[in-house]
């Protein structure tokens, strides 16, 4: 939740860029996307134009969840068969997503550690991670704002805190 210590970046495999770290000097940024929901693929465009603007200060990082077949050979641990068909969709999507991409592992510790521990139940979603903590929780479309009040300092994080819990209070009535 917005205000806790980040959980690890813990991914099956890196697919583009660098591997990084939720604990990092970077402010870190996870989109929780899959190939088949169209509103994530609807926001790569603009996080890819965010990435951009922000350059090494912020490292994009698009967590690939909930999207393994339900083919005995997708569910498998290190699966090259769920490996090649997300790279065959990057290659297909090529230029929406430039920035980080790794994928959830079999198990879904990504999506059990982030999203399942916030309370988000559906894609996309994204975390905004300064100083080893979240700061953020929303979605892609509301990120620019936050994001450039986290990036220039000026983040109210106490009002942040009070703001997510009553959104998880409405959210459980």
């Amino acid at each position: 939740v917005v205000g806790s210590r980040a959980p690890a970046i813990d991914v099956e495999r890196w697919m583009q860029g660098a591997p990084t770290s939720a604990r990092g000097p970077a402010i870190v940024v996870l989109e929780f996307w899959a190939t088949w929901c169209g509103p994530c693929i609807e926001a790569m465009p603009h996080l890819s134009t965010l990435q951009e603007r922000y350059g090494d200060r912020v490292h994009m990082v698009g967590v690939d969840v909930s999207d393994r077949k339900e083919s005995p050979a997708e569910q498998q641990p290190n699966s090259q068969v769920h490996v090649d068909r997300i790279r065959k969709w990057m290659d297909d999507n090529a230029g929406k997503m430039r920035y980080r991409v790794a994928l959830d592992d079999a198990a879904g510790t990504m999506d059990r550690t982030w999203l399942k521990a916030a309370g988000k139940n559906t894609i996309p979603a994204t975390f905004v991670v300064a100083n080893g903590r979240v700061v953020w929780i929303g979605a892609p479309t509301d990120l620019e704002g936050p994001l450039a009040e986290i990036v220039a300092g000026t983040w109210d994080l106490p009002a942040a805190i009070a703001k997510y819990d009553a959104e998880l209070d409405m959210a459980e009535r």
